[in-house]
């Protein structure tokens, strides 16, 4: 914004048309000058404003409301030119219903209103709306019907599934229609879904090329773990995402696997199944021992993952085994980032991984159990950085550590009996780690 058009001091005159108002102002009569006005940012929006007919208001562009307000004046519907409006952090639990008549609103954030229980159910007259951003809305149980109507939506940052039919809740189905959503979108609350084939197929993922980053969050459920498994397993076999995927996040999945059919989520005949996915994130898959089927054709061993740089496994005990039969490492060629989180029952990392040589990050925090490091890590030779927290029974670093020369950093802590024996110049394996320049080695005892 040009500097003669933004205004933000005590002196409110004509022809400005960018106003921030900060809640140490109380003189909100002053905004009355300013006819011009096309931006106002309330850093706290004072309960005394109302939008009145023929007010300076009229042709806002974009308003802020300010951080923890309690409510939204009925008179905003009279602004009828706004394209943004940012009621983020408010402390309401419902939304006034006269929002529905702002057709020309493009942009609605509605990011950490905690309280917030539910959207307008008439929201498919926000015929304009290109963005609506939820996220950090907890409260939130369900979506209104009618939201697969707003085809011009580009950004959708959450949507939650309705737990019955009978909760006047929209279904999966609503998002079948907006194939032009793109950036991040989180599907919450997916144990709710009841008629899991249909509607798996009614997101249409497969149309949805725009869309880079894709979150899947069941609520982990005593009561549902053993009822759940099948239908998680179902849901996913028809889920076909676009191949420009590049995240994708799966929280508290109860199956065994994604799927025992072909071709399916993580598991297809083609040669490149996820040409684009970067990052992959399993949080809480108390149940999964396996995502996907490694694929051979006249015995030569076909890359589906052909881009995938970083991967974090946290929590799910079953996917990382001793052994290292679960997962085939050797095929994540382009494999840098690697965080192994809460796998209480690790003793040590598996075999495959000395195969996955690019490997620039490792990260291992809170396996218990995990007693030694392996001798073969000398062979990950593009090791950069090696982080080690909260893994008490580690008793010391193998021979090899000496011989990863790319090491810079090495940090451990919450590793007792290991960091005694990295102590400076005096533990035995000092030697080992010398040669790294950026230590942080936490004192034992600490």
């Amino acid at each position: 914004m040009a500097k003669d058009r933004y205004f933000a001091v005590e002196n409110v005159c004509e022809g400005i048309h960018h106003v921030y108002w900060p809640c140490s102002l109380n003189e909100i009569e002053m905004l009355v000058e300013v006819k011009g006005m096309r931006t106002l940012f309330f850093e706290s929006f004072p309960e005394s404003v109302t939008f009145k007919k023929g007010s300076n208001f009229q042709r806002l562009r974009a308003l802020h409301l300010g951080w923890n307000i309690k409510g939204v004046p009925n008179s905003i519907a009279r602004l009828k030119y706004l394209r943004y409006l940012d009621i983020s952090r408010c402390k309401m639990e419902t939304l006034p219903k006269s929002i529905n008549n702002l057709q020309n609103l493009q942009t609605l954030i509605l990011s950490y209103c905690r309280r917030l229980r539910e959207l307008p159910r008439d929201i498919e007259k926000l015929i304009s709306l290109r963005c609506l951003m939820i996220n950090g809305c907890e409260s939130l149980r369900c979506m209104p019907i009618g939201l697969g109507k707003l085809t011009c939506l580009r950004q959708l940052s959450d949507f939650v599934v309705a737990w019955d039919e009978g909760s006047k809740g929209a279904m999966l189905n609503e998002l079948n229609s907006l194939n032009q959503l793109k950036g991040r979108i989180v599907l919450h609350d997916l144990i709710n879904v009841e008629n899991v084939e249909i509607e798996s197929n009614q997101v249409n993922l497969r149309e949805k090329k725009h869309l880079q980053c894709l979150v899947l969050r069941w609520n982990y459920s005593f009561l549902y773990e053993e009822t759940g498994v099948e239908k998680n397993e179902l849901f996913l076999e028809k889920l076909e995402p676009h191949p420009n995927l590049q995240s994708l996040v799966v929280e508290s999945f109860m199956g065994v696997r994604f799927s025992n059919e072909e071709p399916s989520f993580l598991a297809s005949p083609s040669i490149t199944l996820f040409p684009s996915l970067q990052e992959i994130e399993f949080m809480n898959c108390y149940n999964l021992r396996g995502w996907w089927r490694q694929e051979r054709r006249s015995g030569v061993e076909l890359a589906q993952f052909p881009c995938l740089s970083k991967m974090q496994i946290e929590d799910c005990p079953k996917l990382i085994v001793d052994d290292g039969e679960v997962i085939e490492w050797g095929s994540f060629r382009s494999l840098q980032s690697l965080s192994i989180r809460f796998l209480s029952e690790l003793k040590s990392l598996p075999k495959g991984l000395q195969f996955v040589t690019n490997l620039q990050e490792l990260i291992i925090y809170g396996c218990y159990s995990l007693m030694a490091l392996p001798d073969w890590i000398s062979k990950l030779t593009s090791l950069q950085r090696l982080e080690i927290s909260c893994c008490p029974n580690l008793r010391s670093l193998p021979e090899g550590m000496h011989l990863l020369t790319s090491l810079q950093k090495l940090k451990i802590e919450g590793c007792g009996k290991l960091s005694a024996r990295c102590t400076k110049e005096k533990g035995v394996d000092w030697p080992k780690i010398a040669h790294i320049p950026n230590l942080e080695i936490e004192p034992p005892g600490f």
